[in-house]
């Protein structure tokens, strides 16, 4: 049996998860601070009327380096 995996870049680094554990994946959207949030959390966005906690995955992983973009490519 075979695994498929949702693959993204950060930096140098490629990390994947695999796609079961995925529901959906979105364009990065505007987002809003919330007063004493953690230093990993960018904000929080508005999803189909869902506030969604918006994470900066370098800070999370201790990695250096630029903010994230929105590029996206599928194979």
């Amino acid at each position: 049996m075979s695994t498929t995996w949702v693959t993204f870049g950060i930096g140098n680094d490629v990390y994947g998860v695999q796609v079961e554990f995925v529901r959906e994946m979105v364009t990065l959207m505007p987002t809003r601070t919330v007063p004493y949030q953690a230093p990993d959390q960018l904000g929080v966005a508005i999803l189909r009327k869902e506030v969604v906690p918006i994470m900066d995955l370098r800070k999370v992983f201790g990695i250096p380096g630029e903010q994230a973009t929105t590029r996206l490519s599928t194979t």
